[in-house]
C-alpha cells in the first residue's frame, strides 16, 4: 500500500510512488538525500532507510511523530487540540487564534495540526520565521480511516534514520560508509519549476553542482537515481536536458499537463525513453 506522508510538500512523490519503486535496482540501504515529505521514504520498504532534509519544519515534525511513545497518544493529542482550541473545517477565526498561539510558542506537533488546517495543508513562513499561511477551510476529521492511517504512518517512521543537513554534507558524511548496497535518491528543487518556493535558494550553479555529484557517484560505482523536471510550462531546464544524454532516462506514465516527471537511474548506458 502507497501510504501518503502526514505532511503534504510542495513536489510531494505520493503519485509517483509506483513509478519510483519500478525502477529502483537492487539495494540494502536507501538514502533519501532531498527527503521533504517523506513520502518515498515511508514507501520504499528497504532494509535500511535514511531520510535527509535541510528543512527543520519538516525535520522537526517527523521526528515528533517518530518519538512519539505509540500511535494512540499522537491520536489523542490530535483530538485535545481539535476540541480545546475549535479546529474544524469551517472555523477560520479559530485556526488564526492557533496560529497566533502556534507562533508565539511554537511546537512541532502544534505546526503539524496547524498545517492540516492551512491553505493546501502547507507549512509557509516569513522572513520573522512566523507561520503566515491563511486558512484553508480543512481539517483531520475524526474517523476510523484517520486512526489507521496515523498508526501506519508512525509504524513506518520507527524504520527510518532521520537526519537534518545540508544535502551535500549529508551525502560526503555518508559515502565514508556507503558501499555496494547503498543507493542514493535525490528529488532536489526544480530549476525548471521557476518563480517558486525555492526562489533564490536553488540556482544553476547549485544544478550544475549536484549533476556533477551524480557524475562522481556514477564514476566511483555508487548507485543513485534521481527524479526532476526538463520542462514546466515556459520553463526549460536546458542544463539538466543536455547532461541526462550521457543516461537511462525513465518516462513515467503520470503527467498532469503533458509536461511530466523524468526519472533517471545511476546507469551510463542509454535507452529510449518509454512514454
Amino acid at each position: 500500500m502507497i501510504l501518503r506522508s502526514p505532511l503534504s510538500y510542495q513536489g510531494s512523490k505520493y503519485k509517483l510512488m509506483r513509478s519510483i519503486l519500478a525502477e529502483l535496482p537492487e539495494h540494502r540501504v536507501f538514502h533519501d538525500v532531498f527527503g521533504g515529505s517523506g513520502t518515498v521514504s515511508l514507501n520504499v520498504g528497504s532494509s535500511v532507510v535514511n531520510y535527509n532534509d535541510w528543512d527543520i519544519a519538516a525535520y522537526s515534525v517527523l521526528r515528533c511523530l517518530k518519538n512519539a511513545p505509540d500511535p494512540q497518544r499522537i491520536i489523542d493529542r490530535l483530538d485535545y487540540l481539535l476540541d480545546k482550541y475549535d479546529l474544524d473545517r469551517e472555523n477560520d477565526p479559530a485556526y488564526y487564534r492557533f496560529r497566533g498561539l502556534y507562533n508565539h510558542r511554537p511546537k512541532a506537533f502544534w505546526l503539524w495540526v496547524l498545517s492540516k488546517h492551512s491553505f493546501s495543508s502547507l507549512m509557509r513562513f516569513n522572513k520573522q520565521g512566523l507561520f503566515n499561511l491563511p486558512f484553508g477551510f480543512r481539517t483531520i476529521e475524526k474517523t476510523a480511516a484517520r486512526d489507521r492511517w496515523i498508526n501506519e504512518f508512525w509504524t513506518r517512521l520507527q524504520n527510518i534514520n532521520l537526519h537534518n543537513s545540508s544535502y551535500l554534507g549529508y551525502v560526503q558524511q555518508a559515502l565514508t560508509k556507503a558501499g555496494s548496497g547503498d543507493l542514493f535518491y535525490f528529488d532536489p528543487p526544480y530549476l525548471a519549476s521557476g518563480d517558486n518556493v525555492y526562489k533564490g535558494r536553488w540556482t544553476v550553479a547549485n544544478e550544475n553542482k549536484l549533476l556533477s555529484l551524480l557524475d562522481y557517484l556514477d564514476g566511483q560505482g555508487i548507485r543513485w537515481m534521481l527524479s526532476n523536471v526538463v520542462r514546466h510550462r515556459q520553463h526549460h531546464n536546458k542544463i539538466l536536458e543536455t547532461w541526462m544524454r550521457s543516461y537511462n532516462v525513465v518516462y513515467p506514465t503520470f503527467s498532469t499537463r503533458g509536461e511530466g516527471y523524468s526519472l533517471h537511474s545511476g546507469e551510463r548506458t542509454r535507452t529510449s525513453p518509454n512514454r
